[in-house]
């Protein structure tokens, strides 16, 4: 199977999995800045994506996500201690993703109806169509900024690396450390812990 063959297919997937999501997607299309804002709240308090994976660079559509953005970046050189050369790398990266992220809103915005406009909404075939453009639009924006991240990540030392990882910049308890958590409750190196 050809390269373009699977992703046509993984797209075609995909775009028919959504269609269960188009309501909720229509709602939030219909809900302004509002549900996009609940949506980035959510977002920042947990900053996992699928499966609980840390996702360090994720466009939204929303007009506020390049600060979001922004902050969670900021966020991330405090707990890294850069060097000067990989602070170099850091910025061009993180300059990369914020263009990044202000060019996919502006194709978010031009892709979504006008909320103000009386126009009817949208059916569900238009719905979907919208939806995977913004995927589309998503994926290319990922791809520009990978050369940037691919260089600053070679850069890290191992333990700059795992605090970019799962868990990273979390409370205690969150993150890495002596408490681990498996089906019969805590283990853990402290009194009273099932260890």
């Amino acid at each position: 199977m050809t390269p373009t063959r699977a992703a046509a297919i993984a797209a075609l997937i995909a775009s028919v999995s959504l269609a269960a999501m188009t309501p909720a997607l229509a709602d939030n299309m219909r809900g302004g800045d509002r549900g996009d804002m609940r949506q980035h709240r959510v977002h920042d308090m947990r900053e996992a994506g699928p499966g609980g994976r840390m996702t360090l660079v994720d466009f939204r559509c929303g007009t506020q996500a390049a600060d979001r953005l922004d902050n969670r970046f900021d966020r991330m050189a405090e707990r890294l201690d850069l060097t000067p050369d990989q602070q170099k790398l850091y910025d061009a990266f993180v300059a990369s993703a914020l263009t990044a992220q202000t060019g996919f809103a502006d194709t978010c915005s031009t892709l979504t109806p006008d909320k103000t406009a009386s126009a009817d909404r949208p059916d569900l075939v238009e719905r979907m169509e919208t939806r995977l453009k913004i995927d589309e639009a998503r994926l290319a924006a990922l791809n520009t900024v990978l050369p940037d991240f691919k260089a600053f990540y070679a850069s890290l030392s191992d333990e700059q690396k795992q605090d970019l990882g799962p868990g990273a910049g979390r409370g205690p308890g969150m993150g890495r450390g002596d408490m681990q958590h498996d089906h019969r409750g805590m283990k853990g190196k402290g009194p009273g812990m099932n260890g």
